[in-house]
């Protein structure tokens, strides 16, 4: 009975067909279709019961402060600690809100607040793709890889902070697309330090 969380030894064919699986696509977007609404589920419910008007929340988390931040580029999520956090996301959030503001579909201050509160779980979700992906990478299988990726996705803490509009989901995001780099870069023996 050959019962093993990880295959031994993936091998460089093993590691281009983990990579280019069909399969990995298809539980990535399966995660996405099961955690995305759940997030913004639970980020607009915050948002009703008037959460995101007050200060630190949760370990520090400012919602009031970077829901203006990142829907209008003002307020007081320009600082010290994350000096350019407004300018990433508030671009962005125009650029897709200007064709409707420009037509008059939607009125453009309310359609950028629906955009900001999406911000965070967009990049919560992205983030548990990436760990699926560096589990099948590393050699997990996919009965594996994928509960322990849907069961960081329903922790509490990631549930959470995907759902509110901080910081804590982008920089969760960054530390898994570095993951990810590294687990490439070792796997090609690319870092000078493993040859």
């Amino acid at each position: 009975m050959d019962e093993r969380l990880i295959d031994s030894a993936p091998t460089s064919s093993d590691t281009a067909r983990a990579r280019s699986e069909p399969a990995n696509r298809l539980a990535v977007l399966v995660l996405a279709l099961i955690l995305l609404p759940t997030y913004l589920w639970t980020g607009a419910a915050l948002d009703d019961l008037g959460i995101y008007d007050q200060y630190n929340i949760l370990y520090d988390a400012d919602p009031n402060t970077r829901l203006p931040c990142f829907a209008e580029g003002w307020g007081d999520g320009r600082s010290l600690v994350h000096p350019n956090l407004c300018n990433l996301i508030n671009p962005v959030i125009r650029i897709i809100a200007a064709p409707f503001e420009i037509t008059g579909l939607v009125a453009g201050e309310s359609l950028r607040r629906q955009l900001a509160l999406a911000v965070a779980p967009l990049f919560a979700v992205a983030s548990i793709g990436v760990l699926l992906l560096i589990l099948r990478r590393v050699g997990c299988r996919m009965s594996i890889a994928f509960p322990i990726a849907l069961l960081y996705g329903f922790s509490f803490s990631h549930w959470l902070f995907g759902s509110m509009p901080d910081h804590f989901a982008l920089g969760g995001f960054s530390l898994a697309v570095a993951f990810w780099l590294l687990v490439d870069s070792v796997q090609r023996r690319r870092l000078g330090i493993w040859r």
